[in-house]
């Protein structure tokens, strides 16, 4: 599976990362694989845990939480293409797409 983090609150240009991680770590810590410079995000905020063609999420016990369309996020929660999940007042948009590459392949990601 494909995955990509489309960044909807920031304008102007989108950079790529693409790391072969099937966790991907967010939150304000320099081991975080994507960082988010906001006080409001903890330092380990939340994850991304790609396995089976799905993507969950699972907040890490963040102070202000993690939301996926408006609703907050508690234990896990499987995230579907066009999802968007709230982190602090940071907005990205999810979204998937099947390939036919080994799971440990490189997963693109976009802020």
């Amino acid at each position: 599976m494909r995955l990509t983090l489309k960044r909807l609150d920031s304008p102007g240009g989108v950079d790529s990362l693409c790391a072969p991680h099937l966790r991907l770590l967010i939150g304000r810590a320099s081991d975080c694989h994507l960082r988010v410079a906001d006080p409001r995000v903890s330092r380990h905020h939340c994850e991304l845990l790609i396995e089976d063609n799905q993507v969950r999420i699972r907040d890490l016990g963040s102070r202000n939480g993690t939301f996926v369309n408006g609703e907050p996020v508690c234990g896990e929660r499987t995230l579907g293409d066009g999802d968007v999940v709230y982190v602090a007042t940071s907005l990205f948009e999810v979204q998937t797409a099947p390939t036919h590459a080994d799971p440990g392949e490189s997963l693109g990601f976009h802020a």
